[in-house]
């Protein structure tokens, strides 16, 4: 009899002592590899070797900016900004992959940290019930009343000790697979929220190079492949040589009065029609090439001969356009413009110089160049159009012993006024 209930007591505790974890594991899930198309080291030897040919690359750029500026530099400079743009999106799409693999990992492994914890949920709430059930019961009744004798009795008394630990064991697990559980669906949340960050970022990066590669374009069309053409454009980026009249910042307002000489009005303009023809007039002191300064002012008016108001961003009221443009580094790129609902002044033009602090302002009052300069090379006569319609006026602006600056102003009504340097 002794040796029966000893053997009935082991097969109990073997029973009580099987791992849940253990179960499952072999209860035919799949197991999920700790990587996905490629290992975590050939990975990271890709983005390392990615990273490598972008600094390469960057220096390389880094270390042609003081060569003299040529079509061929120019075309070889955005060429390598584009071949940077597609290394950088290739280190993208090699981060989102990894990231894709690193997901589907985390989300095996929570699969089956769900499958554990539902299975630990479930024998916990079984022994919980009947834990209550018999906490109604007298533990020496239910023991002696049920014990063929005080051998069986001691038996008994071990295997319920032995249960109570498990209890308690069980529960400190389930308590343990709750926090494992909810640690890694916040990674996972985690990592799905940086996936998602990675892919808007390639989106960017995918616009941009999709820009670069139109800018090329553009400046080949711009300057036809042409030497000449382009030194032309790089001439009027630097043919401002002077601001004229008076500028006064106040705060973030910035004052413009100017003399007009032989100021007249030369009656109504429409949107588009011709106000002159793009010049150098001011050659040489205040201008070097031909090409358009363009101002726009609100809360303008004449004080007789003198123009007053405050300077604003032509960009600002301009229509939206794409052209080409200069950057700080006197490079040409491809540039998305535009504000505002008033036509542009020339029918294809490349801006040479922006508003405000340029890599050329420092010639100028207060280190600001107080319009836009704009030149359109597909005609030796190039028309300056009207912005919008309004009242024409014409004259002059003096500039030392150089020739008279030529210069259109529209005054379209609301004391706002556009003013066009250096016509013909």
């Amino acid at each position: 009899m002794l040796k029966r209930i000893l053997l009935i007591f082991i097969i109990l505790v073997i029973a009580v002592n099987i791992n849940p974890v253990t179960i499952l594991s072999h209860n035919g899930y799949p197991q999920i590899p700790e990587t996905g198309g490629l290992s975590f080291s050939d990975y990271q030897k890709k983005l390392e070797e990615n990273i490598r040919r972008q600094d390469d690359l960057r220096r390389k750029i880094a270390e042609t900016q003081s060569q003299e500026r040529t079509l061929a530099y120019q075309i070889t400079y955005i060429e390598n900004q584009i071949n940077l743009r597609e290394l950088e999106i290739e280190e993208t799409e090699t981060r989102i992959a990894q990231l894709k693999d690193n997901i589907g990992v985390l989300s095996g492994k929570l699969k089956n940290v769900e499958q554990d914890l539902n299975y630990l949920t479930s024998v916990s709430n079984e022994r919980l019930r009947t834990i209550y059930m018999e906490s109604y019961k007298q533990p020496l009744d239910v023991f002696i009343g049920s014990s063929a004798n005080f051998n069986d009795l001691i038996v008994k008394t071990r295997y319920a000790q032995d249960v109570r630990a498990q209890d308690v064991a069980l529960l400190l697990e389930l308590r343990d697979t709750k926090a494992n559980y909810n640690k890694q669906k916040q990674e996972l949340e985690n990592k799905k929220a940086e996936e998602e960050g990675l892919k808007q970022k390639l989106a960017g990066q995918r616009a941009d190079l999709a820009a670069q590669r139109g800018g090329k374009e553009n400046l080949l069309a711009a300057t036809k492949n042409d030497e000449s053409r382009y030194s032309r454009l790089l001439a009027a980026a630097q043919s401002e040589a002077r601001i004229l009249g008076e500028i006064v910042f106040k705060g973030n307002v910035v004052e413009r009065s100017i003399s007009i000489n032989g100021l007249y009005k030369a009656g109504r303009i429409s949107t588009g029609a011709r106000v002159g023809t793009m010049g150098s007039t001011g050659y040489p002191g205040c201008s070097t090439a031909s090409h358009l300064h363009l101002e726009t002012l609100i809360n303008a008016r004449f004080d007789g001969n003198v123009l007053r108001g405050s300077l604003i961003n032509p960009e600002s009221r301009l229509s939206p356009r794409t052209i080409l443009a200069f950057d700080a580094n006197n490079n040409l790129y491809y540039r998305t413009t535009g504000f505002g609902g008033y036509s542009w002044p020339m029918s294809d033009p490349i801006m040479t110089q922006g508003y405000g602090k340029t890599p050329w302002s420092y010639r100028y009052q207060n280190n600001f160049h107080t319009g836009i300069d704009l030149v359109d090379l597909d005609s030796d006569n190039v028309a300056v159009k009207a912005m919008g319609s309004g009242t024409l006026y014409k004259g002059t602006i003096t500039c030392g012993g150089s020739s008279p600056i030529k210069v259109a102003l529209i005054d379209h009504g609301g004391s706002f006024i556009s003013a066009y340097w250096h016509l013909q």
